[in-house]
Formats: C-alpha cells, structure tokens, sequence
C-alpha cells in the first residue's frame, strides 16, 4: 500500500480505537502499533481493530502473547491475562529467594526448594521461578482448576524452555479439593488467585468481565476465599515444611548465618487495602513475619509471610 494511502488508514484506526483506549490518542497510536506488528494487512487489521473496539477483545488476546519479564507468554481466551503487578511482585521474590537457594544448592545431599503455584493460570508465575532460580535445585508444581489453563500453562512451558532452568509440573486440581491434602510439603507457596468480589465484579470493564474466565477473578468471602483455603492448607501442617533454618557450623556454606533468614514461605496477591488486614490477620498465626507489599503504583498488591 502507498505510503500516502497508510498515513490515512493510520488516522482512520487511530480514531476508531479511541473508544477503547480512554480517548487517549497517544495510547491509541500506541495499540495500533503493536497491532501493525501482528499483520500489516489491512483487511486483518480492519478486523483486530473491530474486535478491539466492538468486541472489547483485551489487547493481549489479539496480539497472543503478554511479556513477563524475559518470559514471552502465550494468551488465549478465557485464561486470565498475566498483569505487570503481578510480575513486578513475583520477580522482587526471585531477588529475595536466590541467594537462599543458591546457598541450600552447595550442599550436595540438600534436597530441592520445592514450589507450589495455586491457580497457575497462564503459568507465569511458575514459569519465571523456573527460569530465575538455581537450575535443577527447584521443584514446581503448578495447580490450575481450569483445564484450558493447565493446557495453556504448559504450552508457555513448552514455548519458553530455552529459557527455563527447572522443572514445572502443571496439574488440574481444584483448591478446595482433598488432593491439595495429599501433596508432599512444600518449601513456598505462592498464588494470584481470585479475589474480586461478585459486587466489584458487575461494575468490572467488558474487556476482562466478556473475556477471563470468572472463576480466576471472583471469589466467596469479600474476595478471599481462595486466600483462606490456601492459608488453612499452609497451616494444617502437610502443605508447608517447617521454616527453622540450619546453622553454621563446621562444613556448612558460610552463606548461612546463624540468625534466622526471612525467607519468604506464603506469598498472594491480593485486589486492595480492604483486603490486606483480613489477610494478614489470617496468616499471623502460623507466621512470624508478616507483610504487605505495594506494586509501582503504590497500591496494597501482595501478602507476604516469613
């Protein structure tokens, strides 16, 4: 198409993405970009943009995939979109785990750090554990009681394995189900699960409430009762090891220290302050140290219990 000819279609999608992009004409010029990227077919683009607008189809799920850090996950409808809070906070984990991990990995008879990832959706989260932490001293299991997600979590699995240092173990499995009980414990729990209410979600944007599934966004229980489930699973004594620390002593790495680590044991995201002095108060009891931590807009994001 002539040059002259692509400047005027440019301005023609550009108006017609307003509508979806706030009426902000940098963000409009942005997502035509990005969708210019996918096809330079005018007819296809004619399409992306109607799904866009017309359909409230998110961006993610026209340009099929979403970065998560150097991770590059795969997007489908109805598995939830992986949200830059989330990875923000999943990686400010990884900088805390590693120097833990890689001190449990020189001790050759040190079993592995083992993982679990309750409503693993897309699987980023278990996914960027498995690239960032020590290769081969980590276990993963990945849980999902979407099979559309299980199937999509391990395609991204498959996708990303150049990338990947450690195993991940994708299952379907429903949280409040026995079989949560018949794991072997683990070291560290982590999970974006579900916590909109079913109030929250009738005013929610028709690009998530048409598209992600429901039951990866709304929860019992003013939003918490997948946290709750996970939170009494922890402290039921099966699905979290005990959190005393070796110390020093003749023959041990000397980047273990005789006081005690705050290793990170339970981490969920969470949609607010509304909800962080329930959850906290909910993991007190079976954890000493207790926080809550802000993403980049300054905003109550993730529990996080030591």
């Amino acid at each position: 198409m002539p040059r002259r000819l692509w400047r005027h279609q440019d301005s023609r999608w550009i108006r017609r993405l307003l509508p979806a992009c706030d009426n902000d004409v940098s963000l409009a010029r942005r997502q035509l970009t990005w969708l210019k990227e996918k096809t330079r077919n005018p007819t296809l683009l004619d399409r992306h943009v109607y799904d866009r607008v017309v359909r409230h189809k998110p961006l993610q799920y026209i340009l099929g995939t979403q970065p998560f850090g150097d991770l590059e996950i795969v997007t489908r409808p109805p598995v939830l979109i992986p949200r830059w809070e989330t990875e923000e906070w999943v990686h400010r984990l990884i900088d805390i785990l590693l120097p833990h991990v890689k001190a449990k990995s020189q001790g050759a008879q040190e079993r592995p750090f083992r993982v679990l990832d309750i409503c693993t959706g897309s699987g980023c989260i278990a996914l960027a554990l498995a690239a960032h932490l020590p290769p081969h001293r980590t276990q993963i299991i990945a849980t999902d009681i979407s099979d559309d997600a299980i199937a999509l979590a391990q395609h991204n699995y498959h996708d990303n394995k150049s990338l990947i240092q450690n195993h991940v173990d994708f299952q379907q499995v429903d949280v409040f189900s026995d079989a949560m009980q018949r794991m072997d414990p683990f070291d560290l729990i982590v999970s974006n699960p579900p916590y909109i209410t079913f109030d929250d979600y009738k005013d929610l944007d028709p690009d998530v409430k048409q598209w992600e599934d429901v039951r990866a966004l709304v929860a019992d229980e003013d939003g918490m009762a997948v946290h709750r489930r996970i939170v009494e699973l922890a402290s039921n004594g099966l699905l979290l090891r005990s959190s005393k620390l070796q110390r020093q002593g003749k023959g041990e790495s000397s980047i273990t220290t005789t006081t005690r680590i705050p290793i990170p044991r339970l981490a969920m995201e969470f949609g607010g302050t509304h909800q962080a002095v329930s959850l906290k108060r909910m993991m007190k009891p079976m954890l000493n140290d207790v926080q809550v931590w802000k993403d980049l807009a300054g905003k109550d994001r993730v529990v996080v219990g030591a």
